[in-house]
């Protein structure tokens, strides 16, 4: 979706609705060898759409909300280690923000958007995310229009700037070099529990955050 507004053009996800044969994401985007790829990689690919590929986010927090707190994020792309990546928010976030969890969501998705040269190389057209963050899905696919047209304040243009609008811009500039590269981007809202490898991976590079004294 395309929203010409005060600023320059935006594109924004949009939402992913599973199949009611296939409701969960390893039933509907089971790891298979890509064969349309050189390198025949491993990814998490849409039984009944070989072009469309799948990746698991999540970002953790720990002391949420505390000076000290400690944030990371991590994606999963394949089942092996390798597809595994995690990153404390310190290589990632220089605005000198308190890390948040609602940040670390944001910087997850980001960084499996970052790659988006290599998904498309790799022949794939459409990229779904996973999450089970509100706060992502429903920001990327249905708030964030609403604020860009507001002037990024909440419910309307004399209400407060949104929160993390400096790490929202910089997740539909990705959006949008996706676009313009062929790779459609879409957001899966899914429960706890689904993405527990990324939870873990997340959750373990947030413990090696080092914390200035």
């Amino acid at each position: 979706m395309t929203y010409d507004g005060w600023s320059p053009s935006y594109i924004f996800p949009t939402l992913f609705v599973p199949p009611k044969d296939y409701p969960t994401p390893g039933e509907l985007f089971p790891a298979s060898i890509n064969r349309t790829a050189t390198s025949r990689s491993i990814r998490f690919i849409n039984r009944q759409d070989a072009e469309a590929m799948l990746i698991y986010t999540h970002g953790s927090c720990l002391d949420n909300g505390r000076a000290k707190a400690r944030a990371a994020c991590a994606y999963i792309c394949e089942p092996s280690v390798d597809g595994c990546i995690a990153s404390g928010l310190e290589s990632l976030d220089f605005s000198g923000n308190v890390p948040t969890s609602p940040r670390a969501e944001l910087w997850a998705a980001i960084s499996a958007l970052r790659r988006h040269r290599v998904w498309v190389g790799e022949g794939f057209t459409t990229l779904v995310l996973t999450s089970h963050s509100e706060y992502l899905v429903k920001g990327a696919t249905e708030w964030a229009p609403a604020w860009v047209r507001n002037n990024w304040r909440g419910g309307s243009r004399k209400a407060k700037e949104v929160d993390n609008r400096d790490v929202w811009e910089i997740l539909l500039e990705e959006v949008k070099r996706c676009h313009e590269a062929g790779l459609t981007v879409q957001m899966w809202k899914i429960r706890k529990g689904l993405d527990e490898k990324a939870y873990r991976a997340a959750n373990g590079a947030a413990w090696t955050v080092h914390i200035p004294q």
